[in-house]
């Protein structure tokens, strides 16, 4: 089973990592198209790997107060601080 980083890039857009066979460096990376969701990527990879792609969230934001980085859309940190969405 291949493994899929899916993150949102500042500049507007779905991407994914694609690690394949376990590998520690992604083997495949592609973007969506700006403005679009995360699942048109998501799509897109599993065109290319027939299914055989295990996905998980990449970083979605920060925290201003503490630096806690976060996997999914969180929007107030344990802290108490508020977290900056990337998305």
């Amino acid at each position: 089973m291949n493994n899929c980083v899916i993150s949102f890039n500042e500049k507007g857009f779905w991407q994914a990592d694609v690690f394949v066979d376990d590998s520690e460096s992604g083997e495949c990376f592609c973007t969506g198209s700006k403005g679009a969701d995360e699942y048109q990527v998501i799509n897109k990879v599993n065109k290319t790997f027939k299914g055989d792609v295990e996905f998980m969230k990449g970083l979605s934001g920060i925290c201003h107060d503490c630096g806690t980085e976060f996997m999914f859309h969180e929007s107030d940190c344990e802290c108490g601080g508020e977290v900056e969405s990337f998305c």
